[in-house]
């Protein structure tokens, strides 16, 4: 594996891990989605973060949006694993994951257009 997938890779899981974690922290709250900002501003910035990764490294581009949704996952477990609700918060997690995938494929989109566009 070359050292821009491990680059895109870390990026995409540490994206998930500092939007939960940096809004835990910011707004004094349990967990990252109990954040005013973090549909607002927390989304996007994965969603984003997403898309570069797909422009990046455009084969697969499904993980880079699955991904930082799979690390804030694993953070939720690790800090409260005897939530009660922990089985409807993992099928929240994937289905957050859906913008983030589609973001992704954006950014393999705009590196189709750009790769065109470029003389020979």
């Amino acid at each position: 594996m070359g050292s821009k997938l491990w680059a895109v890779y870390a990026l995409s899981a540490f994206s998930g891990v500092a939007v939960w974690l940096g809004l835990m922290h910011l707004s004094g709250v349990r967990e990252g989605w109990d954040s005013p900002l973090y549909f607002p501003v927390g989304m996007p910035l994965v969603a984003l973060v997403a898309a570069i990764s797909g422009f990046l490294v455009p084969i697969r581009a499904w993980r880079w949006g699955l991904l930082p949704m799979g690390a804030q996952a694993a953070i939720a477990v690790a800090s409260n694993p005897t939530a009660n609700l922990l089985p409807l918060g993992l099928v929240f997690f994937a289905v957050q994951a859906l913008p983030c995938i589609l973001g992704a494929y954006l950014g393999v989109l705009v590196k189709k257009v750009v790769s065109r566009s470029r003389p020979a």
